[in-house]
């Protein structure tokens, strides 16, 4: 069963839950504006059928996670 740990970001479903998150924004910022709302449903279904994979490792908990922020990391080889 899919169990996300808090805490720790999982940037696929980040991903996901932003185009969810636009959605929702649309419909209450826009609510007349039917073809933006329809244009990000799309987008929203798009980009969760792209991340089919990744849905399905996390489901297996074998996703790869963000620990720390990429910007900060490092330059040593």
């Amino acid at each position: 069963m899919f169990k996300p740990a808090i805490g720790i970001a999982v940037i696929a479903l980040a991903t996901m839950l932003s185009g969810v998150a636009l959605v929702i924004a649309v419909y209450w910022l826009e609510p007349d504006n039917i073809p933006l709302l329809c244009f990000c449903a799309a987008v929203t279904l798009f980009v969760v059928y792209t991340h089919r994979s990744n849905i399905a490792r996390m489901r297996a908990g074998q996703e790869h996670r963000v620990r720390r922020l990429w910007l900060f990391r490092s330059r040593a080889a």
